[in-house]
């Protein structure tokens, strides 16, 4: 044992071996001036000329016991941040399911390791940034955690092999770039789009003739209108009767404009004054790639492939999606009159937030996979079990891609091709809304579009070549899932790993222990 330790100690093997696992993290980071790095770990192992852990004890200096244990305590810390931080960026990270959306795959309380070599590790993007957290400092809820000071280009690490249809897939929210700070957990183009809908809505009520609507509408109106745009419920320390009241003026001064010229309002016309209207209440910041909130779904569309969605179900490539046990619906459930108890809930595995009342207490919402449809459909007190589905053609505008030309729904949606990158396409005023965010965004080009004619970085224009690989990813949990049907495309930048294993899992409406799901601790993520 004690020969053991003796090797062990031996500075040159140890200067071996890190030596070796330096080399092959350069060749793998890609990075070849990082070699460099080899002269100071010669100099700590070998020559011994720089004092590198400048914080450590001296061996020929005498320290009191508290200075020495501070002195330990700091060097273990250091090293653990220091490691921990190499793990987290390169190889795994923790990662926490916050919503139902990929229920019954995965549970509310899940926690899981996220891997960063299924794809590659992505190199740092915006690498001054404080250890451990994302966004957000610890104990803040607006203090940002990282600087923009240095900002490096998307590049990926290689990895093992490649995103593949019906992967659970951790990835940046791609329309997180912008963010209400007072709203974080809203998507801020989502605001906006609903305010001009809500806006409009409350005018052609107020009044149905259009050429009335730019007529002066009493203080009352604006009032309520107001209220229901920055409802108390939706943020009560914010959405204070103070600001409904000066957002009531805001919404008055924002239609003088219209009145003096008494032209229409558009639909652009109602998303200005709504993103004028956020702006002035809210604090709103922007975020880079990296930084943006993590979200975790099932990719169903790799690129170049076809996606449709018919009657609620998914084709890919003209083919139906395989059915998994996960994946499930909305269904209006009717009894004879016995009270759906939270102990048939629990029992099936149904969080009782998701169960809805209907007209009637014989009447409930609630998300079904397909063993709890058979179930309720052959359960005595139930009379009938029907899925809940939105009319083909029926328009939802807040479903991509947000353009009066597509009447798309959550379950009428397509077809839509996926980008793939170096594809060539034939671009028009009529496809253009399903790839402008790409085209204008994601890949940096300055669109315009003038007299029906299509601009790119000041060239007239009929195609467009992809740079980067896009993804398509939905949540298993169907009706109860904001994911690439409302805010579109997953750049390959914004891919962050792929969900491997659960670590660990409690449901947090119960006590702890009792809330602990022992059968799903080290469960593999499918």
């Amino acid at each position: 044992m004690n020969k053991i330790k003796s090797v062990l100690k031996n500075r040159y093997l140890r200067f071996a071996i890190v030596s070796i696992a330096y080399i092959l993290w350069v060749i793998w980071l890609g990075g070849y001036w990082w070699f460099l790095g080899l002269i100071i770990i010669v100099d700590i192992y070998i020559t011994r000329k720089v004092r590198w852990a400048f914080w450590k004890p001296k061996k020929d200096k005498k320290y009191n016991k508290v200075s020495k244990k501070t002195l330990e305590w700091t060097d273990a810390i250091i090293f653990a941040v220091i490691a921990a931080s190499f793990i987290r960026l390169f190889f795994f990270e923790a990662f926490t399911i916050p919503t139902a959306s990929m229920e019954k795959s995965m549970l509310r309380g899940d926690y899981l390791f996220v891997s960063k070599t299924a794809y590659g590790p992505r190199k740092p993007m915006t690498p001054i940034s404080f250890p451990f957290v994302h966004h957000t400092m610890p104990l803040s809820k607006t203090k940002k955690s990282y600087s923009t000071i240095i900002q490096n280009p998307y590049e990926r690490m290689k990895g093992r092999g490649i995103i593949k249809r019906d992967d659970v897939v951790v990835f940046n929210f791609p329309t997180g770039d912008t963010v209400c700070l007072e709203q974080q957990d809203r998507d801020y183009y989502d605001i906006i789009r609903e305010m001009a809908h809500t806006m409009k809505d409350a005018e052609t009520q107020y009044f149905p003739k259009p050429e009335n609507r730019n007529k002066i509408k009493n203080k009352d109106f604006y009032l309520r209108l107001s209220y229901v745009l920055f409802h108390p419920q939706r943020n009560p320390q914010f959405h204070t009767q103070n600001l409904i009241k000066a957002n009531a003026l805001n919404l008055e001064k924002y239609d003088q404009a219209f009145y003096k010229s008494q032209n229409e309002k558009t639909d652009n016309d109602y998303a200005k004054i709504a993103r004028q209207l956020v702006w002035d209440t809210y604090t709103v910041i922007s975020r880079p790639i990296d930084k943006r909130e993590n979200y975790i779904k099932r990719c169903v569309g790799i690129p170049g492939d076809t996606l449709q969605i018919k009657d609620g179900y998914l084709f890919v490539n003209g083919k139906q999606q395989q059915a998994y046990d996960g994946i499930q619906f909305n269904y209006e459930l009717v009894t004879n009159g016995t009270p759906l108890s939270n102990e048939t809930l629990n029992r099936m595995g149904i969080d009782s937030e998701d169960v809805y009342a209907g007209s009637s207490s014989k009447i409930h919402y609630l998300p079904l996979n397909n063993k709890n449809y058979n179930t309720f459909k052959k359960a005595l007190f139930v009379t009938s079990v029907n899925r809940t589905l939105q009319f083909n053609g029926e328009r939802n505008y807040r479903v991509f891609p947000h353009d009066e030309q597509y009447n798309w729904n959550e379950d009428w949606f397509g077809p839509l091709y996926v980008p793939q990158a170096g594809k060539t396409i034939a671009i028009n005023t009529k496809n253009l809304p399903l790839y402008k965010r790409i085209i204008g965004y994601y890949e940096g080009n300055r669109l315009e579009v003038k007299d029906n004619q299509i601009f790119i970085n000041g060239e007239l224009t009929d195609s467009y070549t992809f740079k980067m690989n896009y993804y398509w990813l939905m949540g298993d949990n169907r009706h109860n899932s904001l994911d690439s049907r409302f805010w579109g495309f997953v750049p390959e930048n914004h891919v962050v790993g792929k969900g491997s294993l659960i670590w660990f899992s409690r449901d947090k409406s119960e006590p702890f222990i009792k809330g602990i799901r022992w059968n799903r601790i080290f469960k593999k993520v499918k």
